[in-house]
């Protein structure tokens, strides 16, 4: 079965969940969507759902403040409050997974996977190193789906990384901490200044996968210390590609699996039922369901 779920953030905004169910609540794996994602888009996602459920494990796809280009989400005030991809800072993406794994103990769930796509990896892994900093961690498992270098990737991809950090910096130090950026990246984002600082500066907490830089330590991995999956498509950029060098940097993950899917891009079309069988095989070894 599957159900709407609507609830608000700690800091009073309104997101939405889909929740894939039946009266089995052992495991459940809360599912963080990357740039612009959102469930009717997400193909993938809804398969691994139908699949997940059909072996007893729960699945909660939760929106994030980041859903789609553009949104107008509705705060606990009765006011509405435009984010979207566009507009959404990386830092509070914490209130967002909080509000999903809360959730999901809420219904009962005795074991909690906390599974990331694209930059939704990098969100997940800054919520699990808070809550590791915090002791308040209360995940079992991590996915990664796709897990990007965000700003590695960029700047391997455009000429211009310098001018638009200075353009963005120049916008918030004007108090123009909203207002868009001359070009578009990728051909595909328009992102304001202020979203384009946390998610694309160097001392971002989004930067906590520099593999083209090859920094020594991956603060923010290297304290998570519970079983991980990661998992990228053959056709992603080479940045993807590079998981044994990332299973270096999980200093503290004793259990450590990685896979590169045949003939898949980065939504996995055409292989959404391989990659929902990699997570549930690997779910199956791990707990042993």
């Amino acid at each position: 079965m599957i159900e709407f779920i609507h609830d608000f953030t700690e800091d009073g905004l309104k997101l939405q969940a889909a929740h894939w169910y039946n009266d089995n609540k052992d495991i459940c794996v809360v599912a963080i969507h990357g740039m612009s994602g959102n469930i009717l888009e997400n193909y993938f996602a809804h398969v691994w759902g139908n699949e997940l459920i059909e072996n007893n494990i729960g699945f909660i796809y939760g929106h994030t403040r980041g859903h789609s280009h553009l949104n107008d989400i509705v705060t606990i005030n009765g006011d509405f409050k435009r984010i979207g991809t566009t507009y959404e800072i990386f830092d509070e993406c914490i209130y967002d997974i909080d509000l999903w794994i809360k959730k999901a103990n809420e219904l009962g769930y005795k074991k909690v996977i906390l599974l990331g796509h694209s930059l939704g990896c990098n969100k997940s892994i800054f919520y699990l190193y808070n809550s590791y900093l915090n002791k308040t961690n209360i995940v079992d498992g991590l996915i990664l789906a796709s897990a990007p270098d965000l700003r590695g990737k960029l700047q391997s991809s455009i000429s211009n990384y310098d001018e638009l950090i200075n353009e963005a910096e120049n916008n918030i130090k004007n108090g123009d901490h909203r207002k868009l950026l001359s070009k578009s990246i990728y051909n595909w984002y328009n992102l304001s200044s202020a979203t384009f600082i946390s998610l694309y500066g160097k001392e971002s907490n989004c930067n906590n996968m520099p593999i083209k830089d090859k920094e020594e330590v991956f603060k923010q991995l290297s304290v998570i210390d519970i079983p991980i999956l990661t998992f990228s498509g053959e056709k992603e950029h080479s940045l993807y590609h590079k998981l044994e060098f990332i299973q270096t940097k999980a200093t503290s993950c004793s259990n450590f699996t990685h896979k590169i899917i045949k003939g898949s891009g980065h939504t996995y079309v055409g292989k959404e039922n391989e990659t929902a069988d990699l997570i549930i095989e690997w779910i199956k070894s791990i707990f042993s369901v």
